[in-house]
């Protein structure tokens, strides 16, 4: 690792410490970059490769015009979807058990909402879909994507499992960055179109149809490279453990 990563990752370690243990707390601002930069020795860009990756990762948020600045966001969330990684990673949940419980959730929302949603909603979905299309970085993708199938799973009205299913998409959308870099592939974009249609049609058997085929299709995906990705990890581990005992 050269330095300028090594920094980063020292920086950006440090700022999300600071965040989840309270020093700087939701809503408030977070130090200038050149204040940053000054404290941690780097530069400016650094800062801001940090900054960007704390927003992609929710931990931040970015408040542009005269009064804006770097915003501390919400950290239940973040928190939480930290714990089922940490979960996921020692084998206690698999991707499968979160995308079954996802798929209840989206679909009862699809369900229940489709026959009478509004025109705003529909363009709201339309709107996403296209950001998604023109996403260059997997976590400007993954937010894109929580945040379409999230207003899928909003439309029954249900707040409380709009809770639910926020973690659980945060979740699905970590595991996928962890374990794959194809984010067209992973998120199966070319998919939504059929599913917006039908709900545009306000058609919900036909927008749960699509809406059922398209979690399914993408969660074997993802359960088939978590596999790949924790044999791997298995494979190094068994080889690197084999270095240290030969030496």
């Amino acid at each position: 690792m050269n330095k300028s990563k090594n920094m980063q990752s020292v920086l950006l370690h440090a700022l999300k410490q600071d965040i989840i243990t309270g020093r700087y707390k939701e809503g408030e601002f977070l130090p200038s970059a050149s204040v940053l930069a000054e404290k941690f020795g780097v530069g400016q860009t650094v800062v801001r490769e940090v900054i960007s990756a704390l927003k992609a990762t929710g931990y931040v948020e970015v408040k542009r015009g005269r009064n804006g600045g770097v915003i501390v966001a919400d950290q239940s969330l973040e928190i939480l979807t930290d714990r089922l990684m940490e979960y996921m990673l020692t084998g206690r949940v698999v991707f499968e058990q979160a995308a079954k419980l996802r798929l209840l959730l989206e679909t009862d929302g699809c369900r229940t909402g489709t026959p009478t949603v509004d025109d705003e909603t529909v363009a709201r979905l339309r709107e996403l879909d296209e950001k998604m299309m023109a996403a260059d970085s997997f976590g400007e993708h993954t937010k894109l994507n929580i945040d379409f199938h999230l207003a899928i799973g909003l439309m029954g009205g249900n707040a409380l499992q709009g809770i639910f299913l926020k973690l659980l998409l945060h979740f699905v959308g970590r595991a996928a960055e962890l374990i794959s870099h194809d984010y067209l592939g992973m998120h199966s974009i070319y998919e939504h179109q059929p599913i917006i249609q039908a709900i545009a049609d306000r058609d919900a058997e036909r927008a749960c149809c699509f809406l059922h085929k398209h979690i399914e299709s993408a969660s074997l995906r993802v359960s088939k490279l978590e596999k790949e990705y924790f044999s791997r990890a298995t494979q190094d581990f068994i080889i690197t453990s084999l270095g240290k005992t030969d030496s």
